[in-house]
């Protein structure tokens, strides 16, 4: 994150949450990401990032921008993927990246029914 030193991270840190793991992010994609992470956060996910450069390049690359989620550096993964894993460490969804918009939506979609079915129950 901005303004953090490099640590390791483990999706574990993150159970119980949903989490959306993009990779092959180009600064476009991330700028994208972040104007979004409020949207994201509201339906209950942490967005994690993956770059192919190393932390030094994307330390000053995203260095004045808006992007507050998390980096994962020196990931060799070059297509744009993203993940959705949901709270129980389960992965939901798979696929190529078009936009942050159509994440959400995806995210947005499987969300949902979960919230439905919990409503029910109680």
């Amino acid at each position: 994150m901005r303004g953090e030193d490099r640590r390791q991270l483990s999706l574990t840190h993150y159970r119980g949450t949903w989490v959306v793991l993009a990779f092959g992010v180009r600064r476009f994609d991330a700028i994208e990401l972040a104007e979004l992470e409020d949207a994201f956060g509201a339906d209950g996910a942490i967005v994690l990032a993956a770059t192919s450069h190393d932390w030094h390049d994307t330390a000053e690359r995203y260095a004045d921008t808006p992007v507050r989620f998390p980096m994962l550096v020196d990931v060799d993964e070059h297509r744009r993927i993203t993940v959705i894993v949901d709270p129980g460490g389960v992965v939901r969804h798979i696929g190529l990246r078009r936009s942050a918009r159509e994440t959400l939506a995806t995210l947005e979609a499987l969300v949902a029914p979960r919230s439905r079915t919990l409503r029910r129950a109680a």
